[in-house]
């Protein structure tokens, strides 16, 4: 992930993220639920293809390593209710650092 903007309320945390073109997330899982909006560009990972103005709602039951698919950066808009957990070999190593 190239950059985010994180804002958070008392319940949820709302975050812009974008990654790059051809970039790909850590490996992760939610510890509650994320409901996610593509605002630009594609992502595709373990659960399907997701395109400018696609939904996606997933909780601690998916795991997924999005990769941004096409020639533009994905853009997305994201609401968490709780932070995602890492799940690759060396990153689930962050996971106590992450809030």
């Amino acid at each position: 992930i190239n950059s985010n903007l994180v804002l958070k309320t008392p319940v949820d945390r709302v975050v812009l993220q974008k990654l790059a073109a051809g970039g790909k997330a850590p490996a992760h899982t939610h510890r509650g639920n994320e409901t996610t909006l593509v605002l630009q560009g594609a992502f595709a990972d373990q659960n399907g293809v997701f395109r400018q103005w696609d939904f996606v709602a997933l909780d601690q039951h998916h795991e997924h390593t999005p990769v941004a698919v096409g020639c533009e950066d994905c853009i997305t808009l994201s609401v968490l209710s709780a932070p995602v957990r890492l799940t690759g070999r060396f990153t689930r190593l962050l996971n106590p650092f992450i809030r």
